[in-house]
């Protein structure tokens, strides 16, 4: 297991009088779900992915973002056309991985922009952590770029 997902496991976060787990799993990843995320993608998840997916299941982190069985999905447009949809946040932007080379963006949905946020999935993970999972302020605060979906 990465060292990061043992971080995301043990990291608490402060609720009213108590703590909560700063991951909530909703449901676990087994190989057959992995499986068929694989056959629906037509393509392999990079192992780090697909470890963290097994290891941690779907679920939310810090509250806001989500990871879920529903967002795999391949984008067929606009300049991130590939990439696989991989997590929503509260506010309903997208968190993209390419398959080719494993960069992780974020597309803001409403004002159709896109940022550059890591070289891999575990590089995203491990600056999420750096900043205390605040993930939705981390993303909004990177240089953005116009997103043309051609719609």
């Amino acid at each position: 297991m990465q060292p990061i997902v043992a971080t995301i496991k043990a990291a608490k976060r402060k609720a009213f009088f108590k703590t909560k787990p700063m991951y909530e799993v909703s449901a676990p990843v087994t190989e057959e779900e992995l499986a068929r995320v694989t056959s629906k993608l037509g393509a392999t998840l990079p192992a780090e992915v697909s470890e963290s997916l097994l290891a941690l299941g779907y679920g939310t982190l810090n509250d806001q973002f989500n990871i879920s069985r529903d967002w795999w999905n391949v984008l067929d447009r606009g300049e991130l056309a590939g990439h696989v949809v991989f997590a929503q946040d509260e506010s309903g932007n997208l968190y993209t991985l390419s398959l080719g080379n494993g960069d992780v963006h974020f597309i803001d949905r409403f004002a159709k922009t896109y940022a550059w946020l890591a070289g891999n999935f575990i590089a995203f993970l491990e600056e999420a952590s750096s900043r205390g999972f605040q993930i939705m302020q981390w993303s909004e605060s990177q240089p953005q770029r116009p997103y043309d979906t051609g719609a």
